[in-house]
């Protein structure tokens, strides 16, 4: 969550709230002393991608849902799934943005090689099929975009209103 750290919203208090779901609760903790304690607006939730397409976990209401780290390891069945449950969460208008590093991605074998870091690669429309189970009535914008190294790839869609 470091992208937290990066908001001006955030640090100004012009959000008012932003949870940090995670199934990991050493992680939950980590953002639980670095920026709820500090009196940040910051919800740490506790689940699991399971508990969410289950259903057993319920989110809503959000106005932005952001996924970044997570789809790399994600099979393109579950990828989609994950989608449609996030995209059915946000509010009308809202947006859900999802990351995946990108084929290609330069440091690949390093990474592999030398920390043990296996990802699922995906090009760009790989990356936009994440929306597959998302009904096409309900999207009000599709874009897809990368960084500028090329090493990761966006997709970006808004509900409409």
């Amino acid at each position: 969550m470091r992208e937290a750290e990066l908001s001006i919203a955030l640090q100004r208090g012009l959000i008012d709230e932003l949870v940090a779901l995670d199934q990991d609760p050493v992680s939950l903790s980590e953002v639980e002393q670095r920026y709820t304690a500090q009196g940040m607006p910051v919800k740490p939730l506790q689940a699991s991608i399971r508990d969410l397409i289950a259903g057993r976990t319920k989110v809503s209401d959000f106005d932005l849902i952001y996924s970044a780290g997570l789809y790399d390891y994600l099979d393109d069945k579950v990828a989609k799934r994950l989608s449609a449950v996030l995209f059915a969460a946000l509010r009308p208008g809202g947006r859900l943005i999802l990351t995946n590093f990108l084929k290609g991605t330069k440091d690949t074998g390093w990474s592999e090689a030398f920390m043990d870091w296996f990802l699922i690669y995906r090009d760009q429309a790989d990356i936009e099929a994440f929306a597959d189970d998302i009904p096409n009535e309900q999207i009000a914008r599709l874009h897809q975009y990368q960084c500028p190294t090329g090493s990761i790839g966006y997709v970006s869609i808004r509900k409409k209103s």
